[in-house]
Parts: C-alpha cells; structure tokens; sequence
C-alpha cells in the first residue's frame, strides 16, 4: 500500500524522538516554544519527575513511557527570541475546538470528566459545570468578547473561567485560537 510504504518506508523520512527534534531544531538555529499538545510530554502526569532533570529529557522519558506519540507537532522560533506564552487570549481572539463542542459542553454540564484522546493517550479534564454555557459558544465564528457577551457572566468570573478552559484544553491540543472568524 502507498500510505503504508509512505508512513514507514519512505526513503527520505526520518524518525525523531522529542528530544532528537529539539536537538534538530537548535542545529537549525531553532528553539521549541511550545509542542501543540503539551501533555502528551509532560512526565509529571505519567510519574514523578526525578530531581535535577533537565525538561528535554523529561519529555523525551515521557514520550517513551506513552509509546504512542507518532508525530511530533509543535511551535519553534529562532534561538534566544522571547515570544511570551498565551496565557490570557486577548478577547478578540476567536476560539477553535478540535473536538465536537455539543459533546465537551454536554460532558461538563453533566459534571462528568471530560475525555479526550490525543495520539493514542486519553486525558480526562474536570472543568467547572459554568463552563458547559461557554463551551456551547465557541462555535469557530464567534470572538471570546462575542462569547462573553452572550453568557450571563461578570467579565472577571469569564475571565477566571476561560482561563481554566484555556489552561485544560490547550493542554491537549484541542483548542487554537485565530484572528479571522470562519464563515
């Protein structure tokens, strides 16, 4: 089969680990920023983190104990750049979720932990019941002030609230965020 030979056997493809990528992008005058779904390399949610080591090699032990992670994804930039993180989405921003939102609101009106599998490895997020109504809005159009706007919240109790959807979901690469609203 094609995508099989292509997949596995290709003669130009290169197999990395985590921290063989990172490796790759430093040769290049590159830096990891941020892989797209966090989690998948953090060891902390696999076993403790022995003192004193170093965070590639921490996500390159994480990586092997998964032992589903078939590709790596994440975000470089040229070495010694400071690109501050998105910690607080600015409300112009349009959110995006990776996973059919009807289902994560349901979950979380329910109360019940939120399942995501991301590369092979299921997550199970708790988010606040509140968030059931704001995860209903993210619909790829709307901005977070339009989302806001439309849910019968204070602006610091949806500040606090996003930022506890962004932190979870982020985590696992199921939600992005762009300027432009989808049609």
């Amino acid at each position: 089969e094609a995508g099989l030979y292509d997949l596995l056997l290709h003669s130009q493809d290169r197999a990395y680990a985590a921290d063989e990528w990172v490796a790759e992008l430093s040769g290049a005058g590159l830096e990891l920023t941020r892989w797209v779904a966090p989690a998948l390399y953090d060891l902390s949610m696999v076993q403790s983190v022995p003192e004193g080591m170093d965070a590639v090699t921490a996500m390159a032990v994480a990586e092997k104990l998964r032992g589903t992670i078939t590709k790596h994804v994440g975000y470089a930039q040229r070495l010694g750049e400071v690109a501050a993180p998105i910690t607080q989405p600015a409300l112009t921003l349009v959110p995006h979720l990776e996973a059919p939102r009807a289902e994560i609101a349901k979950a979380v009106a329910a109360r019940k932990a939120l399942k995501l599998t991301v590369q092979g490895v299921t997550f199970r997020l708790k988010l606040p019941e509140a968030a059931a109504g704001v995860l209903r809005r993210v619909d790829g159009r709307a901005s977070l002030a339009e989302i806001a706007g439309g849910v019968k919240l204070d602006a610091i109790t949806f500040q606090s609230l996003w930022k506890r959807i962004h932190e979870a979901l982020m985590a696992t690469g199921s939600l992005r965020y762009s300027s432009l609203k989808s049609r």
